[in-house]
């Protein structure tokens, strides 16, 4: 019986120069969690491998092309994600700021309907209120007038009592 340590898919894999390679897939291991820094050997080998391309002294093996690709490919993909979350949150503050100001013209809005409203309102209670007013001047020696009538005539009630 065989004892079984470590088991994985065994896939095909095509390196960016046309070969097949059958074998495990390596992942290179690298340091996604911190940034790269200048003491960090995968930064060495990284630019290490780069300065073979420039100087144009030396090919770069498959493994390091298809490194450097997939690198560069990680490198791209990030930065399109930084771009559309950039992106993303200005159009959200844009749709913010539309938000607030539809909001604040519909309460300016409703607030002057309200004005006028309450000013329309103001100025028939000052007409309703002038009317009385008025009537009140017309009717006012109306109780004069009825009392004057009303009146016993004194002289015809002497008269007849004598």
């Amino acid at each position: 019986m065989t004892e079984v340590t470590r088991s994985g898919p065994w896939l095909s894999s095509r390196y960016p120069n046309g070969c097949w390679v059958t074998g495990r897939v390596q992942i290179p291991v690298c340091c996604e969690v911190r940034p790269h820094t200048l003491s960090d050997p995968l930064y060495l080998k990284y630019s290490e491998m780069k300065r073979k391309v420039m100087n144009g002294k030396l090919r770069l093996s498959p493994n390091e092309e298809a490194f450097i690709l997939k690198e560069d490919y990680e490198r791209r993909r990030k930065l399109r994600l930084l771009q559309v979350r950039e992106q993303e949150r200005g159009i959200a503050f844009q749709i913010r700021e539309d938000i607030k100001q539809r909001r604040n013209q519909q309460v300016s809005h409703l607030a002057e309907e309200l004005r006028a409203e309450w000013e329309e309102a103001q100025s028939q209670k000052i007409q309703n209120l002038e009317k009385l007013y008025l009537a009140s001047l017309r009717h006012m020696g109306d109780g004069h007038q009825q009392a004057k009538e009303n009146e016993p005539d004194l002289d015809a009630l002497s008269r007849r009592a004598a």
